[in-house]
């Protein structure tokens, strides 16, 4: 038995698939694409499938990953990928299938774009330029905390796309510092008092602490 791992993207229609969801999804498209995937015992045997990073409901992404173990340990990674390939549904792409390299808690950073329908490049860097953003984070315990997620933002840049500003953040991700990037726009809106319609996000890319790509 061996583990791989399923590189694929997540876009249109998709972006409205929750995370638990997916785990649906997947597991349709595995037995579809009828690869020799290893299924956990039990009442109700299903797929054994691990996510790198749940995605947020309406968030499309670039650089989604999945574990599964095969009981082949022969069978040719680019056969994998092609079967997969074929099973997959619109606005999934398969990228590539590899043995893992890094294991997913080794996730610490994720990189979005966030396209804006108007320009709101400046009431970005004044935000930024503060020095401090508090935000209220929801807790596993079902309450809010004040936390500043100034010095979890690890880069940003602003540019001007064909509708408005697009934002690329870079962000603390898949730990107890996770930063959704809703939370960072709720804060420039709250600073400049107004609402900033959103045309899009996206994930690009995973990183790991010392902001490698995440493998």
């Amino acid at each position: 038995m061996k583990s791989v791992r399923v590189w694929y993207t997540k876009t249109g229609r998709l972006k409205y698939i929750s995370h638990l969801d997916m785990n649906r999804v997947m597991s349709r498209i595995v037995r579809r694409a009828r690869l020799p995937v290893w299924c956990t015992e039990g009442f109700n045997p299903h797929p054994h499938i691990t996510f790198a990073l749940p995605l947020s409901l309406g968030f499309e992404s670039d650089y989604e990953a999945m574990d599964i173990r095969l009981t082949d340990d022969g069978m040719p990674l680019d056969y994998v990928r092609e079967c997969f390939a074929a099973a997959a549904p619109d606005g999934m792409s398969v990228l590539s299938v590899s043995e893992p390299v890094s294991k997913f808690k080794d996730i610490r950073f994720a990189r979005f774009l966030i396209s804006f329908e108007c320009d709101c490049s400046a009431d970005i860097e004044r935000l930024m330029a503060s020095g401090a953003i508090p935000v209220e984070k929801s807790t596993k315990k079902g309450g809010t905390r004040t936390v500043d997620i100034y010095p979890l933002i690890s880069a940003h840049s602003c540019a001007e796309g064909q509708r408005g500003t697009v934002l690329d953040i870079t962000l603390s991700a898949g730990n107890d510092d996770n930063v959704n990037p809703m939370l960072f726009v709720g804060a420039v809106e709250k600073d400049c008092g107004r609402d900033l319609p959103i045309g899009s996000v996206r994930r690009t890319m995973l990183y790991d602490k010392d902001m490698n790509e995440f493998v």
